[in-house]
């Protein structure tokens, strides 16, 4: 039905957050082994903000002090990680990846 295109958390909207994630996995452990920043960092969601015409990545990492330099890699990389989500779909138009960096264990409380 198209009168719920915009609508988060639809079954599309999962099945894209799904293959994201997948996606940028794989990116972060090819691109952890050149950028120390991402040595530690995995990521831990990926879900429609507000639509599925932008992700929010959230990225967790090993430590406090890990964050910023890890947030400053995956601004540096937004390109490269947005092309591996763009080879993993099947969309016209690839969504804009925003990033939040936590340390370890923040989603925990959640």
């Amino acid at each position: 039905m198209r009168g719920k295109r915009g609508r988060a958390g639809g079954r599309k909207d999962l099945q894209l957050s799904g293959q994201a994630k997948e996606a940028l996995e794989l990116a972060l452990s090819e691109l952890g082994t050149e950028e120390e920043a991402l040595a530690s960092a995995w990521v831990a969601q990926v879900h429609p903000d507000p639509d599925a015409s932008q992700l929010l990545v959230v990225v967790e990492v090993e430590s406090e002090d890990a964050v910023e330099p890890a947030r400053e890699a995956l601004h540096a990389l937004a390109g490269e990680l947005r092309h591996a989500v763009a080879e993993e779909i099947s969309r016209r138009r690839v969504p804009e990846l925003r990033f939040q960096v936590l340390p370890r264990g923040s989603l925990d409380g959640r």
